[in-house]
């Protein structure tokens, strides 16, 4: 049984501020990635801002324990309807959905959030489907919130994307030289 909320209307808060940051780390490690030859500690960020992606996208699709996961959209959304409009909305597979998942777990949880000293992964996720995902669980969340009598303001979560990928580009192309 999942514990009451101490702030009311604190999933719907904390929902948008995970879904935030995970695009905003996304963007931040993509523009740093696509520097020539950053120095360290941009290589630092960047590599730090792929966990952190991985680590809050997981919070809301990886793990569905309810005592620990309370964000996971099977802990907050109806899982069939969800689900469908999920795989409808990322036009894959249910198959291609769990191989997709498979490795950014595996990423989180061997080298992002864990320290696994033989691990399966060996590269950065591609976080394009996860973008995706993201935003159909953003909409969903919209919608989540309406039902509730809570209006959520602001620019959509890959219009957001979009704005902060810009930025980060300008501004790490005048860091590096």
């Amino acid at each position: 049984m999942a514990r009451p909320m101490v702030v009311q209307g604190a999933d719907i808060t904390f929902a948008r501020n995970t879904l935030t940051s995970f695009v905003e780390n996304v963007a931040l490690a993509r523009a740093l990635q696509s520097l020539e030859h950053p120095p360290y500690a941009l290589r630092l960020a960047q590599g730090s801002a792929f966990d952190i992606a991985a680590i809050e996208w997981c919070i809301l699709f990886g793990s569905d324990d309810t005592h620990h996961q309370h964000l996971h959209w099977k802990n907050i959304f109806n899982e069939g309807r969800f689900r469908a409009g999920l795989m409808e909305s990322l036009e894959i597979s249910i198959d291609d959905w769990a191989t997709y998942w498979r490795e950014l777990v595996n990423y989180r949880n061997e080298l992002a959030a864990h320290r696994d000293l033989n691990p399966v992964t060996r590269n950065y996720p591609n976080f394009d489907i996860a973008i995706k995902a993201a935003a159909f669980y953003h909409e969903q969340l919209v919608e989540f919130a309406d039902a509730r009598g809570v209006t959520m303001e602001g620019p959509g979560l890959i219009e957001h994307f979009e704005t902060c990928a810009a930025e980060f580009r300008e501004w790490a192309s005048s860091v590096s030289g």
